[in-house]
C-alpha cells in the first residue's frame, strides 16, 4: 500500500535531563510534547487518504547527556562502577534500558502520541543516530516496543502482534526503491563518527558502546555543567563565546579548565584502544551490512562502499584529539605568559620587541598546525557524501539529519538532497542561529517531498522555501 511519509530527526529527548539542570529542562517538556501532539494530529487529520509512516532519522533520545548521577547512585538494581557513580550510568545495555524508561516517563505524552499514531494503523520507523546509537542493543529495542505497546489496550495477542509489526528500528539506513535513501549522517562528521557504526561496540569491552570524541567530551565535561549547550556550537560567533564566558564567571571558568583537561586526558588515554583493529567487530559489521543489503535488495558491494565513506574519528590519533580540543589556544596562552614574564625581567626594548615577534610567529605556527584540517561544521561533509551516494544508489531523495540545519538542494536532474534539520524547542538564549523556533521536518505526499517548518505561532507548517523568501521572518 502506498503511504505518506513524515520525517523528523534530532529530537534529543533528555538532552537537558541532568540532575544539575533538570528543573530548567522540566519547563520545556510540556511545550515540546504539546507541539509534537499538534504536529502529528495536523498531518494525520488533514491527509487521511493513505496510511502514514513516521520516520525519526536518528537522535530521538539523547542517551549521551542523560546522567542522573544522584539517582543512579541510589539504584540497587545495577552494579555500578566508580565511573558510573561519578558521571552517571554508562552505555551498557542494562543502563540504557534504565535511561530509556526514565525519558519515556518524563516525555510520557510524546510516547503516548506515537503509540496512538501506530494504533491507528500507521507505521513508526526509528533510525539510530550518534546520540542514540545505543538502540543497537536488542533489549533497548525491545524496551521501546514494550513502552509503546503499554499505552494501548489490546483485545487479543494477534492485535498486539500487528501493532508491534508496524514498529521498525533500523541499524543504519532506510531505503525505498526509486523514492528515498535515508540515514542519520553522523558517520560523515569526524567528531561523531564511529569505527563501526552498524556494530558500535568498544574494542576494549564488547559489553559497552564505543566512546568517540563527542561521547567522551559530553560525559566528562559538558554533562557536568549547567549552561553550556553544544547544539550548533560550530555556528557560535566570537561574540557568542564572550557572552557565555561572561555568564560563567571566574569560578565557572576555572571549573571548565579543569573539565577541559580531564576530558582531554581521557581522549588521549582512549587513542590506543580507539584505533585498534578489531577483527570481531569488522566481521560482525560486514555480516550485518550483508543482511541489510538482502532486505533492500541492494548489492552489498554498494553498501560496503558507502560504509567506507565514513570519516576517520578524530579520537583515533593524537593530532586529531589535540586539534579537536583547540590545543593551539593553550599553547598560545603559555607563549603569551612566557613573553610577559620575559618582558618584565629584561629591560631592553629591542629584546622585548624581538620576543614579541617570536610570540606572534609561534602563535601563527600553532594556529596553522592545529586548525588547518579542523572543519567542525558537518553540513558540507554530509552534502558531499550525499552526492557521492547518488552515484551508487538511484533514488529521488537523499535524506539526512545530524547537522540540525534544514536544507534542500538539487544534486542533479531529478535527484535532491534534503536535511530534516532538528526538532528541538530552542531559544536564542541558549543557542545562536536563524532557526531557533522552527521545528523542521520533511513530508512526502504522493512521492513528492517538501521541507517544512512547524510554526509554533500558527500551529501549522510552512514550506521552507517560503520561509527563506520572506527573509526567515514568517
Amino acid at each position: 500500500m502506498d503511504k505518506n511519509f513524515l520525517i523528523i530527526s534530532d529530537l534529543h529527548l533528555g538532552y537537558r535531563a541532568k540532575d544539575l539542570s533538570f528543573s530548567n529542562y522540566e519547563k520545556e517538556i510540556s511545550k515540546m510534547d504539546d507541539h509534537f501532539n499538534k504536529f502529528i494530529n495536523y498531518y494525520t487529520t488533514k491527509y487521511q487518504d493513505k496510511d502514514w509512516e513516521l520516520i525519526i532519522n536518528g537522535d530521538f533520545i539523547d542517551f549521551i547527556q542523560i546522567n542522573y548521577r544522584v539517582e543512579a547512585k541510589c539504584s540497587s538494581d545495577y552494579k555500578l562502577s566508580l565511573d558510573d557513580i561519578k558521571y552517571g550510568m554508562n552505555n551498557k545495555e542494562a543502563h540504557i534500558v534504565w535511561k530509556l524508561k526514565k525519558i519515556a516517563k518524563i516525555h510520557d505524552k510524546i510516547f503516548k502520541d506515537i503509540a496512538n499514531f501506530i494504533n491507528e494503523g500507521n507505521f513508526f520507523v526509528l533510525l539510530k543516530g550518534n546520540h542514540d546509537v545505543e538502540f543497537y542493543w536488542p533489549k533497548v529495542k525491545l524496551e521501546l516496543k514494550n513502552i509503546l505497546s503499554s499505552y494501548i489496550t489490546f483485545s487479543s495477542e494477534k492485535e498486539k502482534k500487528e501493532f508491534l509489526s508496524r514498529i521498525k528500528i533500523k541499524d543504519w539506513i532506510y531505503y525505498k526503491e526509486s523514492l528515498f535513501y535515508i540515514e542519520h549522517g553522523n558517520q560523515y562528521d569526524d567528531y561523531t563518527s564511529f569505527n563501526h557504526f552498524v556494530t558500535p561496540l568498544s574494542s576494549i569491552n564488547h559489553k559497552k558502546i564505543e566512546m568517540p570524541y563527542s561521547h567522551i567530551s559530553m560525559r566528562y565535561w559538558i554533562n557536568l555543567t549547567k549552561n553550556f549547550e553544544t547544539h550548533d556550537l560550530a555556528n557560535w560567533t566570537f561574540k557568542d563565546f564572550l557572552i557565555w564566558l561572561k555568564s560563567e564567571g571566574i569560578l565557572g571558568l576555572m571549573m571548565h579548565v579543569f573539565y577541559y583537561f580531564r576530558a582531554l586526558s581521557m581522549m588521549l588515554k582512549n587513542i590506543k584502544f580507539a584505533s585498534n583493529f578489531d577483527p570481531y567487530l569488522y566481521l560482525k559489521e560486514r555480516f550485518y551490512i550483508k543482511k541489510i543489503s538482502e532486505i533492500y535488495k541492494i548489492n552489498p558491494r554498494i553498501l560496503f562502499e558507502i560504509n567506507n565513506m565514513k570519516r576517520q574519528p578524530v579520537g583515533n590519533t593524537i593530532y586529531g584529539v589535540l586539534s579537536s580540543f583547540y590545543f593551539e589556544g593553550f599553547l598560545i596562552l603559555i607563549s603569551f605568559i612566557v613573553f610577559i614574564v620575559y618582558s618584565i625581567i629584561v629591560a631592553s626594548f629591542l629584546k622585548i620587541f624581538f620576543a614579541f615577534i617570536m610570540f606572534l610567529m609561534l602563535s601563527v605556527m600553532f594556529y596553522i598546525i592545529f586548525s588547518v584540517n579542523r572543519v567542525i561544521d558537518p553540513e558540507n561533509k554530509v552534502f558531499d557524501t550525499a552526492k557521492r551516494i547518488s552515484g551508487l544508489i538511484n533514488v529521488k531523495y537523499y535524506i539526512f539529519g545530524h547537522t540540525h540545519h534544514p536544507k534542500t538542494e538539487k544534486i542533479s536532474k531529478n535527484k535532491y538532497y534534503l536535511n530534516s534539520g532538528s526538532w528541538i524547542l530552542r531559544t536564542s538564549k541558549n543557542i545562536p542561529g536563524d532557526f531557533n523556533q522552527n521545528l523542521s521536518h520533511i513530508v512526502i505526499l504522493d512521492n513528492n517531498a517538501k521541507l517544512r517548518l512547524w510554526k509554533l505561532k500558527y500551529d501549522e507548517p510552512i514550506d521552507f522555501e517560503d520561509f527563506i523568501k520572506e527573509g526567515g521572518k514568517i
